[in-house]
């Protein structure tokens, strides 16, 4: 007996779940959380001094994750006005 494999789509996605994995996204920010919290924590300002460390590389960690599922914000929205929208839902 063979299994078929299911062909992945970029971000996680397939044909199963046409939503993407975001359990990694939700781990990562959880890190960042802790992290912050660590960092207010801190009693030394050498600790502090690495714990800023951290938290600069889970924030770029955190954007990353963003980008690649194309959650960034990077994607334009068009300006319209209500009546505008409204004529071209209309016609």
């Amino acid at each position: 007996m063979t299994m078929k494999s299911a062909t992945m789509k970029p971000c996680g996605m397939d044909e199963r779940s046409p939503m993407p994995d975001t359990s990694h996204l939700v781990a990562l920010q959880h890190r960042l959380f802790r992290e912050r919290t660590r960092l207010a924590e801190a009693t030394s300002d050498k600790e502090r001094a690495l714990r800023q460390v951290w938290v600069a590389q889970a924030e770029r960690e955190l954007e990353g994750e963003l980008k690649f599922l194309g959650m960034d914000g990077s994607g334009h929205v068009a300006e319209i006005s209500d009546d505008d929208l409204l004529a071209e839902l209309l016609e």
